[in-house]
């Protein structure tokens, strides 16, 4: 673990390519060991100029997406479905950046984006949730680092500082999601987003105790909407079966309104307890809680 991070930024002098991304004009974020995002506190808003003059050490380097680049995240575990989707990018210049193969990320600008944008998920026969992501402002990517699983550096196919990024419409990212979804549909894959479930929304708080954005999200969700949501089912008693498994234990629900997985086939971690919040930040944010808490705090100022 931490062995691989020492050797890997030792060589490969990674604070000299923050520097270098941010003199081609990308804003950064610093990449905790052992992780896909950063864990310092307001770092979509951290001054670029200043973390590269104190790169922490062995920290990867992440891209801040939105002003100059987008990540089209092709967050799926079938290398089939990943390369019929890559063919809708033939005839672009494009270049990837691979952690988990088969799992690719595709930096373009895209001037409509301003937000991220996600498919529908769809869950395989392994039970595992894909999607597309498309990152925009608030989101990031790895762009040098040791991956947390693989323990091997992220591979780029060309290089992010000279290679010119493609242009893409808002059109072309329709066209990606729709063709996603054929792939999906045809290889027998459960799609749990257009699935007919239950549905919540976030209420305003009330008077009770805690104001934190995991605080009012758990209060306003029942942990079995939420394990529905991501499309688990109930099997019986307090058990729950993971997507993708017809029936059988994968975890169970507690009176706290928490949830402990016991399967290892999933985003969630095998052994751990998980709340609402905790659900919303493994399954939508990659496990980046906040990420998660400043979409909760978007959502209560819509609503108030």
């Amino acid at each position: 673990g931490f062995f691989h991070f020492n050797l890997y930024f030792q060589k490969e002098k990674i604070p000299r390519k923050a520097v270098c991304l941010w003199e081609n004009g990308y804003d950064l974020c610093a990449i905790a060991p052992g992780k896909k995002y950063p864990v310092e506190k307001g770092w979509p808003k951290k001054d670029t100029a200043v973390l590269v003059k104190n790169w922490p050490p062995c920290h990867g380097v992440g891209v801040r997406t939105g002003k100059k680049v987008v990540g089209a995240d092709v967050d799926i575990n079938d290398k089939e479905i990943v390369r019929e989707l890559l063919h809708l990018f033939d005839g672009i210049s494009y270049i990837t950046r691979v952690g988990m193969p088969p799992k690719t990320l595709i930096p373009v600008v895209c001037p409509g984006i301003k937000k991220k944008v996600c498919s529908d998920k769809w869950v395989d026969d392994n039970g595992v949730v894909n999607q597309i992501e498309i990152l925009s402002y608030g989101q990031q990517f790895v762009a040098y680092g040791i991956h947390p699983e693989t323990k091997q550096p992220y591979q780029w196919s060309g290089d992010l500082l000279t290679h010119e990024l493609p242009v893409i419409s808002t059109a072309m990212i329709d066209s990606l999601f729709t063709r996603f979804n054929e792939l999906a549909g045809n290889a027998g894959w459960t799609n749990i987003t257009t699935r007919n479930r239950k549905t919540y929304k976030i209420r305003k708080a009330g008077n009770e105790s805690g104001n934190k954005p995991g605080d009012i999200y758990n209060r306003c969700c029942s942990i079995t909407d939420v394990l529905e949501e991501y499309g688990w089912n109930h099997y019986r008693g307090n058990y729950w079966t993971r997507p993708g498994k017809k029936h059988g234990v994968s975890g169970t629900v507690f009176d706290s309104n928490t949830f402990y997985c016991f399967t290892s086939s999933t985003c969630l971690e095998p052994g751990r307890s998980y709340d609402c919040f905790g659900l919303l930040a493994m399954y939508e944010y990659g496990g980046d809680f906040s990420l998660a808490a400043n979409a909760v705090l978007r959502t209560l100022r819509e609503v108030r």
